[in-house]
């Protein structure tokens, strides 16, 4: 068997996302058409509370960074009631995220979405050093490996972006002058691209006017996605800090002793379920509902336990625990000591409110898994009403993976990322012919960043990256922009 195929059977068999559409004849423009019907079922269901307090919420977010414009737009937009949820806040440059969130533009357009933003749900308790890189800028022009530039100091490798202070002038300085060093290995044109946009967008005064690294990425993701395309400035990104909206969003559903957020903290029987189930990986339910931070800004591991207390454990021995007392609940979130994590996050938008979610490869598995877990816990928990609102809800959706935009590497072509699209940009038309390519195509352009994910460094063949490089322009250069 060829090396390429290697890689890709090797994909498939980690993971069962790959597996289904890495063969799939379906098309892009088909898979989205689907996505439709997914989402017009999940509407059918009778869901426990009205998702306007989220759309309030989330339009009053865009509205504080970016103007009505933006807020309007996100009312739209969600009022489809689908969500992309595959971002990692400050992952901008990752290509495989970018180009997922670019296709949830285009399916919210096929849904009748005539606003000038495509709302993207991005959350921001992942490390700076995760594996989109939110700690800085992503480059794909190599044709063995993915550059990365640093813009957070190298001390603060393990901080969550939530809690990250923004960058200041002189760290983008430094990375200016990091790029163009030899040693780090950027071509000379591609030192040009991103030394330009350091200075257009990083060193803009509204960027770093901001107190809060989160709230940087948003406006430099916004700005950034007014140049991908020649001829539709409508496509723009709006990044919005999914913790922001959960934070208060919690506040009020603790308020609320029939909310699902009410029967995790005020129902023992459900409280005692979620210790007692775990998910397919060994993990209680109670553990994956907020995650804590150190005095270093790291993650701290959570279980709410039986008795309503709410131990944590973090790096190098690191142990405290958290009062679950109502007011003192409501100072932790609010003072972003305790942020509601993944899990809390479905049960509140996904299951209570009957948002479909679109994410990746590993959550189109994980959150069908979250949702039977939950509805049994609720059932357990004497509320098998609140358990059959959602019980039936498709949570299989995926958006993030495929990729349909190819680049020039060295000795190859390479996926496209936000530093490439504004290098060559593209139209409209263009793009809309891409929708076109194969379900199994776009898997196998987009192996670059499925191998990565998927195969334990200790696993990983020789050279695999160029591997695909050389694979991708050989069956794919059909497909490049540049």
């Amino acid at each position: 068997m060829p090396v390429f195929e290697q890689l890709l059977e090797a994909c498939k068999s980690h993971n069962g996302t790959i597996a289904r559409y890495g063969t799939s004849e379906e098309t892009l423009g088909e898979h989205l058409e689907h996505i439709k019907e997914k989402v017009t079922t999940n509407q059918t269901y009778p869901y426990h509370r009205d998702r306007e307090d989220v759309i309030k919420l989330a339009s009053a977010h865009a509205e504080k960074l970016l103007g009505k414009e933006a807020a309007e737009s996100v009312k739209e937009a969600l009022s489809f009631g689908v969500l992309t949820t595959a971002d990692h806040h400050g992952g901008l440059f990752s290509a495989q995220a970018f180009q997922g969130d670019l296709l949830y533009g285009e399916l919210l357009k096929r849904m009748g979405h005539t606003g000038g933003y495509t709302p993207l749900f991005s959350f921001s308790h992942v490390e700076l050093e995760n594996s989109t890189y939110a700690r800085g800028i992503c480059c794909y022009e190599s044709g063995t490996k993915r550059q990365q530039l640093p813009i957070q100091p190298k001390k603060d490798l393990n901080r969550m972006v939530t809690v990250t202070k923004a960058f200041d002038r002189s760290m983008t300085e430094r990375a200016k002058l990091l790029v163009q060093d030899p040693e780090t290995g950027f071509s000379t044109e591609t030192a040009i691209q991103v030394n330009e946009l350091l200075s257009w967008f990083y060193l803009d005064k509204e960027v770093l006017d901001k107190q809060r690294y989160a709230d940087q990425i948003t406006l430099i993701g916004e700005k950034l996605s007014e140049e991908y395309f020649t001829d539709d400035p409508s496509r723009r990104l709006l990044y919005l800090e999914v913790e922001e909206i959960l934070g208060k969003l919690f506040l009020k559903e603790l308020e609320d002793t029939d909310s699902f957020v009410g029967q995790i903290f005020y129902n023992p029987a459900v409280r005692e379920a979620l210790n007692n189930i775990r998910t397919e990986e060994g993990y209680p339910l109670a553990g994956l509902l907020f995650r804590g931070v150190d005095p270093k800004g790291r993650r701290v591991h959570t279980q709410l336990m039986p008795d309503g207390s709410m131990p944590g454990a973090g790096l190098h021995g690191f142990k405290t625990s958290y009062s679950t007392k109502k007011e003192d609940l409501k100072q932790l979130v609010r003072k972003r000591e305790l942020i509601p994590a993944g899990f809390l996050a479905a049960v509140m938008l996904c299951f209570e409110r009957g948002f479909t979610w679109l994410g990746g490869y590993f959550q189109a598995i994980y959150l069908t898994e979250w949702r039977d877990l939950f509805a049994r816990a609720l059932i357990e928990g004497g509320r098998e009403d609140l358990a059959g609102t959602f019980a039936k809800m498709q949570c299989d959706g995926y958006i993030s993976g495929p990729v349909y935009l190819l680049n020039p590497a060295e000795d190859g072509l390479c996926t496209s990322g936000p530093v490439e699209l504004r290098k060559y940009k593209i139209s409209a038309e263009d793009f809309s012919r891409r929708m076109n390519i194969t379900m199994s195509d776009a898997h196998k352009m987009g192996l670059f960043e499925i191998y990565l994910d998927l195969i334990p460094a200790e696993n990983k063949e020789k050279d695999w990256y160029a591997v695909i490089a050389s694979y991708v322009k050989a069956h794919y250069d059909q497909y490049r922009i540049g």
